[in-house]
């Protein structure tokens, strides 16, 4: 006679054996982000490549950190643990460590995080310098 198992012991099980995994702990992982959309706090997308994708979370300590701001369509390396969400029987990867991928790209990270930042104090700059004539005119 089978024995049929719920979804639910069947996810608990699989769960098991990824937590237990030690291949599983520490993954290496390059891919294009995708479905970014930033949040005020953790982070949620795709990684994917030209035949898989696979969820990913940053928790908000390691993304502040980062030094760089993901963009739709970039391409990172990441380090991270796999995981199974019960609930839904998904598995993702939790990120620990993340760069932009390509010779320079970290650096080039860096220059458009400066150009950001720059452009920013610069509009700010403007706005005070344009009430600053305003309040003289009157």
């Amino acid at each position: 006679m089978e024995k049929y198992l719920s979804v639910a012991t069947l996810t608990k099980y699989l769960k098991m054996k990824f937590d237990k995994d030690p291949y599983l702990e520490r993954v290496y992982l390059t891919g294009q982000v995708s479905n970014f959309r930033k949040r005020p706090t953790h982070q949620y997308f795709s990684l994917k490549d030209d035949r898989a994708v696979i969820q990913a979370t940053i928790w908000s300590g390691i993304y502040q950190k980062l030094g760089f701001d993901l963009e739709e369509g970039m391409k990172i390396n990441v380090v991270g643990r796999v995981q199974v969400y019960e609930p839904s029987g998904s598995y993702s990867i939790i990120i620990e460590r993340a760069e932009p991928d390509g010779v320079g790209a970290f650096e080039l990270s860096n220059l458009n995080n400066l150009r950001r930042n720059w452009q920013k104090k610069v509009c700010f700059k403007s706005d005070l310098n344009n009430l600053y004539h305003n309040f003289q005119k009157k």
